[in-house]
């Protein structure tokens, strides 16, 4: 080849390097602004939730009152400022501010779920930790404590640790089982059938009040959330998160399969078995407090996806910002069509995810996979 030759073919091989990193560079800039769009989006989505209460408050009251007692604002009791201050701080402000944590929570448990198991059927349930929730939560409830009398926090904790329970036997059997995705996600199935069917058979034995008060929690509901486990479920939702969002590299890789991954300097196992624990912490800690949320961690995943690919560094921000607007919204509806807490909103999530999922069904796309 001539030095001539040898120079063009350099020229053009910096050249189609170059336009690469700079349709890269393009793709990330538009993917951020996505994000940023959708995360302002749901911080006036946030607020505007606050305004669907029996105040009858509008987005700037709820601004005004905010902002009031942040500054020290004081109130004689029972006057209208002294009710809207309470409204505003002891129900609507914690109860908005779970549904952003549990959004998030859920959204990254179940981005991470998919990802980990190279599986778009996979969310934060697939091993067993809500069965292991409404179990421990039944049993609390049977054994004497109530929602109703100030045992809240202690259901919230026995429960998050029975939810733990399914996720250890899946680990513990990991080693038998060589970690592989197929095998996790039978082993997860099992322990969720396991739990169901123990706490199936102690339900048949309580009587109706308890039987109603354990139904409701199960299906879903904002209604615990207050100040007390607020920072208890943000601990765990940011420590589990955390650790999947250091990993999102490495999920990446396994895409590539495990023999890739491992080539790459990725151990597979063992990266299963760490994101396996920060996902059972992160729905533990919301399960335990809420109860089971279906469908967010399942649709959020895939929805982002066919909107900018399958790399979690952006699909997990992405993902949980879509999640939040999704529980606010459902959040809303669910006032607007009921009083404060009649409608389960597990069960409004899923009337509205289920016929986004089949969407997403029809409209398959593999290249996102």
């Amino acid at each position: 080849m001539s030095e001539d030759s040898l120079e063009s073919a350099i020229d053009n091989y910096m050249g189609a390097d170059e336009a690469l990193a700079e349709g890269y560079i393009s793709s990330a800039r538009r993917k951020l602004f996505i994000i940023i769009i959708m995360a302002v989006l749901a911080v006036f989505i946030a607020i505007f939730s606050m305004t669907v209460n029996s105040r009858n408050l509008n987005f700037f009251e709820v601004l005004d009152v905010i902002i009031d007692h942040l500054n020290g604002a004081t109130y004689d009791v029972h006057t209208k400022e002294w009710l809207d201050d309470t409204f505003i701080w002891e129900n609507a402000l914690p109860r908005m501010l779970f549904t952003l944590i549990a959004g998030i929570g859920l959204a990254i448990a179940g981005a991470s779920m998919q990802s980990l198991m190279n599986n778009p059927l996979a969310d934060p349930y697939t091993v067993g930790v809500s069965s292991g929730a409404c179990l421990g939560l039944a049993l609390a409830i049977i054994f004497g404590l109530s929602l109703n009398y100030g045992d809240g926090l202690a259901i919230i904790s026995i429960s998050f640790l029975f939810a733990l329970l399914p996720m250890a036997a899946v680990v513990l059997l990991s080693p038998r089982t060589r970690s592989s995705p197929s095998t996790l996600i039978l082993a997860g199935v099992a322990m969720s059938y396991l739990f169901s069917s123990i706490n199936t058979l102690i339900l048949s034995t309580v009587d109706n009040e308890t039987l109603s008060n354990i139904y409701i929690w199960q299906t879903g509901t904002l209604g615990s959330a207050n100040w007390g486990v607020l920072p208890i479920v943000l601990f765990f939702v940011t420590a589990g998160s955390a650790v999947v969002l250091y990993l999102s590299k490495q999920l990446n890789l396994l895409a590539l399969g495990d023999a890739s991954a491992t080539s790459l300097g990725v151990d597979p196992d063992n990266l299963r078995i760490i994101c396996l624990v920060a996902i059972a912490v992160i729905v533990g800690a919301i399960v335990g407090c809420a109860g089971v949320i279906g469908f967010i961690g399942l649709v959020t995943p895939h929805m982002v996806r066919m909107l900018m690919g399958s790399d979690n560094r952006f699909v997990i921000p992405a993902a949980s910002c879509l999640a939040i607007l999704l529980m606010l919204l459902a959040d809303i509806g669910c006032r607007l069509f009921s009083s404060y807490d009649d409608i389960p909103i597990g069960a409004a999530l899923s009337l509205i995810g289920a016929p986004i999922f089949l969407y997403l069904i029809l409209r398959k796309n593999s290249n996102v996979w």
